[in-house]
């Protein structure tokens, strides 16, 4: 069977981070070999290129699977950015129809990369899923005309899943189509809980912008910290919100128990998670939260925001969910030092539901059954 994954951002050459979880998720079933593996990613980036440079196609192909990546020039034109890019979406599609032929499913990866989607199902009869993954219909975040294409895409899909049950729960009632929920998955072969010494008592990982909210972090974190001085905060993550972070940090004094690490690969991470005692999560909205399971599966206890994704992972088996307030944000800071968590439940918790064999088997039995269908 061969699938061709469309996912809605990807990494690019300024952001080699954003939509790495589906680089990592198009590995993991092309492990299975029961079918082949194509992606197609276009991208915006801000360096000046040429239109010719815009329009080449960086085709790669690695042991996994087969790279299509495009690279458009983000303009100051809103209407000339839609132009371009339905131009370039276009141009790869027939490319990828004369390299390797028709593919037998599409896997859409959140509906705004769609118009491909639709566009190979009506001329070519081809089906697709789609997984949503976007945050922004909890915000409210999209104009009239980007849930027309929501609507027109959940409407024509084979199957739409979705990666929490509250995001289920959302968009089923927004757009009257039923979402399955399947979760997010990780490699728990790689995150694993390694004895280290701790030398941060919390770790936090993500962007460093609005959504993720580290200024309530570090202000819940100094609320405590004035009763605790003993206590230490490492955030990883790169983003807008730097300096306003920085400003804080400075103007309290917190300089020696609060730091901002920078971004960091994979294997840093795993090394930072397990030089920590505890994860904490501050987003205000959350479709799922990868990062939370990678610490958990290091067999760290978690406090987090309820923020409607964390809310289907955390018990009080495995960490705190707290109201976005600083003070109850502050209170669960402090309580998950005095409760006793188990590492290894934690641990084992996770690969039982969110390892990468369990949930990538189940994405490709959907894919077969998807196939079985249209074939009658």
């Amino acid at each position: 069977m061969k699938v061709l994954i469309l996912p809605s951002w990807y990494p690019s050459s300024e952001n080699q981070i954003q939509g790495t979880f589906f680089k990592e998720q198009a590995k993991m079933i092309s492990l299975k070999k029961k079918c082949n593996i194509y992606v197609i990613s276009i991208n915006k980036v801000s360096k000046f290129k040429s239109i010719k440079k815009t329009f080449t196609i960086n085709r790669s192909k690695n042991q996994y699977f087969t790279e299509l990546k495009i690279e458009l020039i983000n303009l100051k034109f809103s209407i000339l950015n839609s132009i371009f890019r339905k131009i370039a979406e276009k141009f790869v599609l027939f490319y990828f129809i004369n390299k390797f032929g028709k593919p037998d499913l599409i896997h859409l990866h959140s509906f705004s990369a769609g118009r491909m989607a639709l566009w190979f199902n009506n001329k070519f009869k081809i089906p697709f899923m789609v997984t949503e993954h976007s945050s922004s219909f909890f915000r409210n975040k999209y104009p009239r005309k980007q849930l027309i294409l929501a609507k027109q895409i959940f409407s024509n899909s084979s199957l739409n899943t979705a990666v929490s049950p509250e995001l289920c729960k959302l968009l089923e009632k927004r757009f009257n189509s039923h979402f399955m929920y399947i979760p997010n998955f990780i490699d728990t072969g790689f995150f694993r809980n390694n004895s280290t010494t701790k030398e941060y008592t919390y770790i936090s990982i993500g962007s460093l912008d609005e959504n993720k909210n580290h200024i309530f972090l570090v202000k819940a974190f100094h609320k405590n910290f004035i009763k605790n001085n003993s206590l230490t905060l490492i955030i990883v993550g790169d983003g807008g919100k730097l300096k306003q972070l920085q400003g804080y940090i400075d103007q309290h004094k917190l300089n020696k128990n609060v730091f901002l690490f920078g971004k960091a690969n994979r294997n840093k991470i795993k090394e930072l998670l397990n030089s920590s005692s505890y994860y904490v999560h501050s987003s205000k909205y959350e479709t799922f939260g990868i990062s939370i399971i990678e610490a958990m599966s290091c067999g760290l206890p978690v406090v987090s925001t309820k923020c409607f994704g964390p809310e289907h992972i955390i018990n009080n088996k495995t960490g705190i969910l707290s109201e976005h307030n600083i003070e109850d944000f502050s209170i669960a800071l402090n309580e998950i030092l005095k409760n006793k968590y188990n590492s290894d439940y934690i641990r084992k918790y996770i690969i039982n539901n969110f390892d990468k064999k369990i949930i990538s088997t189940r994405i490709l039995n959907e894919y077969k059954k998807i196939r079985k269908k249209n074939e009658i």
